[in-house]
């Protein structure tokens, strides 16, 4: 139950793995899928490419698409792609089938079902 400034916590849940830096890598994965040249984890070069997958990922709450550009990513090489929100979409599938389950558990759980909730809070890491 929910009042103004109040809310009554019935059960809680988490996956530890789950979270925002979770998404950030997806969409990361997604960018370096789409370069012409091999980025290695932990360079430089993927820290920058990991930076502009974060705005990429804010812009596209708000808007269907955004051009991700990362100049001299890698010596002789500009970065360029135009990345959709259904792109990003289907690389997060499996994430977001991930956030279900801690929601399916919590329902169990206060032995309720969807139709009986009117608010869930949902909190990431």
């Amino acid at each position: 139950e929910r009042t103004a400034g109040s809310m009554q916590v019935v059960a809680t849940d988490f996956d530890r793995e789950l979270g925002g830096a979770a998404f950030t890598s997806s969409v990361v994965g997604l960018l370096s899928s789409h370069s012409k040249r091999k980025i290695e984890t932990g360079s430089k070069a993927y820290a920058r490419l990991r930076k502009e997958a974060n705005k990429a990922k804010e812009i596209l709450s708000a808007n269907k698409q955004t051009q991700v550009t990362v100049p001299d990513l890698l010596p002789d090489y500009d970065f360029r792609h135009m990345l959709t929100r259904s792109e990003v979409e289907a690389a997060w599938s499996d994430l977001l089938a991930r956030v279900l389950l801690p929601v399916h558990r919590v329902l169990a759980a206060a032995n309720v079902t969807a139709n009986d909730v009117s608010a869930m809070e949902l909190v990431g890491n």
